[in-house]
């Protein structure tokens, strides 16, 4: 039915209006695209040799353009956070290693690029891309209104999704989706998907279960069950409907929200992340399990009572497509203006610690600064003027209206300075203020930051919902824990995303 509609729907739309539609999702899937890559390059360019290959005004243009190039519009060229941000970390290893290679007027042109973006993502950026977003808005709506708006579904519906009877023990399986505890004792049943790799997701409905006093866990299994104890298994990955408890190797220090019937719950697995989430009734899933050391998992569930008829239906399993853009959490993170400000700051002073860049830097950042002369001058000849020539009286007149401007406009007079100025300041002269001691040192995506709780450093990389109080992170590397590392070579550690 959903897919009649569509088609209909496509039917009536006007050729030009679904070519957009498709430019604009293929531009955003390659930005995408473009990213992932760049994460791959940033793990090789740490490599001295590759750094040498890449040492070239060719490379350096390309990373700068991803970073910087805007649009007639004023809007960027590429509007994926990430992806901008990933080039920015490239370049950091990348520019460094052409100091020998490059010219004197390449390495000017880099230079006067990155405090251009300094300047821009600060004060021009955002107009433009606010500007942007209204007119998209607008187009969105005169587009409903005419009935031509696209459903989108980011993920693709598996058809068939059901409990396996080979895979349980005292249960019975009705219909395939729906599994029922039956008499004997504790049980299971496993679904009849195996997952082995990519991020998949599907709901569990509590059909039926005593209030106050339930039974049930869900999750995902190893197969075969050797153990399905909830306590004490090491094959599953449990989440308890009585407490909101999480088991696997004996019971879990965090604690979700319990559940009963009427409720549902969605399980989020990522065979590529190693991690388990689950969200109730449809709120967002909450990371539950990390390091999920498997590699075939299969959704089940688990009765531990010794009641019978508790039920369980499993539907809507999913596999997750494109993963939606993560955002930088304002206002309790730094909006996307200043986490591209810092990221371009932290660049410039990593080059800053190289001897070829340093001076290039350092005569960028002087030819900068000289401009607020130029700015304050025409004030300050009036000053000098009305001190010389005109009489006490007039002077002391001049005094009190510079000193109520004060009041309005500040102690430096910015009152007596012309848009144009104003501008010059803002465009030329912050930037390098911005170099000198930096735009945010609060929490930022792309930025370091440190769990309390447990100490592990990690890399802010989002939230996924406008007004989440919970981000995304990658741990460090150096903190996740492996069994006998004396065992390995470095060529031999495993790498992780």
């Amino acid at each position: 039915e959903k897919k009649k509609k569509k088609k209909k729907s496509e039917e009536g739309v006007d050729p030009e209006k679904k070519d957009f539609r498709a430019l604009v999702r293929k531009q955003h899937t390659a930005e995408l695209h473009l990213g992932d890559f760049l994460v791959f390059l940033r793990r090789v360019v740490s490599s001295k040799a590759i750094q040498s290959k890449m040492a070239s005004p060719k490379w350096t243009e390309v990373l700068l353009n991803i970073a910087a190039q805007k649009c007639c519009s004023g809007v960027p060229l590429v509007g994926n956070l990430r992806t901008r941000l990933l080039a920015l970390h490239v370049l950091e290893a990348v520019l460094p290693a052409c100091e020998s290679s490059v010219e004197d007027d390449q390495m000017t042109q880099v230079v006067e690029r990155l405090f251009s973006l300094l300047s821009d993502c600060m004060w021009e950026a955002p107009i433009a891309q606010a500007k942007h977003t209204i007119q998209v808005k607008e187009r969105e709506q005169e587009l409903k209104l005419q009935g031509e708006v696209e459903e989108e579904d980011e993920n693709l519906p598996i058809q068939e999704v059901s409990f396996d009877p080979e895979k349980a023990q005292c249960c019975v399986v009705e219909n395939g989706q729906g599994l029922t505890h039956g008499s004997g004792g504790k049980g299971y049943g496993l679904a009849s998907t195996g997952i082995t790799s990519g991020c998949y997701q599907w709901k569990f409905y509590i059909v039926k279960e005593n209030r106050g006093n339930e039974g049930t866990c869900v999750g995902v299994s190893r197969w075969p069950v050797h153990d399905f104890n909830h306590r004490t298994t090491s094959d599953m990955w449990l989440y308890r409907a009585y407490s909101g408890n999480l088991y696997h190797n004996g019971e879990q220090t965090l604690t979700l929200s319990s559940f009963t019937q009427g409720d549902y719950i969605t399980c989020v697995l990522d065979m590529e992340a190693r991690t388990i989430s689950f969200g109730k009734n449809g709120e967002e899933p909450k990371l539950a399990f990390e390091d999920v050391d498997a590699t075939e998992l299969y959704p089940c569930v688990m009765f531990y009572s010794s009641n019978p008829g508790e039920k369980v239906k499993i539907c809507d399993m999913q596999m997750r497509g494109t993963p939606r853009d993560l955002l930088p959490g304002d206002p309790i993170c730094s909006p996307v203006a200043t986490v591209l400000a810092e990221a371009t700051t932290q660049l410039i002073r990593i080059l800053h610690r190289t001897d070829r860049w340093t001076h290039c830097i350092n005569k960028n950042m002087m030819d900068r600064l000289h401009k607020i002369k130029t700015c304050f001058r025409e004030g300050g000849q009036k000053l000098r003027k009305s001190r010389s020539v005109q009489s006490r009286e007039e002077h002391d007149t001049r005094e009190e209206l510079r000193d109520e401007d004060k009041g309005r406009h500040g102690k430096h007079g910015l009152g007596e300075l012309s848009e144009a100025q104003l501008k010059t300041l803002c465009t030329e002269v912050w930037p390098v203020l911005s170099v000198i001691g930096g735009t945010d040192a609060g929490l930022r995506v792309g930025g370091r930051c440190i769990h309390k709780q447990t100490g592990r450093h990690a890399t802010l990389l989002g939230v996924v919902k406008e007004g989440s109080m919970s981000a995304k992170v990658q741990w460090d590397e150096a903190e996740i824990t492996i069994s006998f590392p004396t065992f390995w070579s470095p060529s031999d550690t495993p790498l992780y995303n």
